[in-house]
């Protein structure tokens, strides 16, 4: 394994310290974030599909037939 050399190791820590405290994201460091993030990484279809579903059925309770129809010119049917 080769050694690093100072310069370089210097870079990788002032990076790495850069995107810890500079990310946009680094407001979801926290720790329901950390536990949330590798799951929704891994599948974000087990969040999507579930909240569609929700939303469709929340939104056709409101609207009616009227959300329905929506859609349907949305989506050009």
């Amino acid at each position: 394994m080769r050694m690093i050399s100072k310069e370089l190791r210097r870079r990788l820590v002032e990076n790495r310290r850069l995107y810890r405290d500079e990310s946009p994201f680094s407001v979801l460091d926290t720790p329901w974030a950390r536990f949330v993030a590798p799951w929704l990484g891994t599948n974000p279809w087990k969040v999507m599909v579930p909240t569609a579903l929700i939303l469709t059925l929340v939104l056709r309770l409101i609207f009616g037939r009227e959300f329905s129809e929506a859609v349907l010119r949305v989506l050009g049917g």
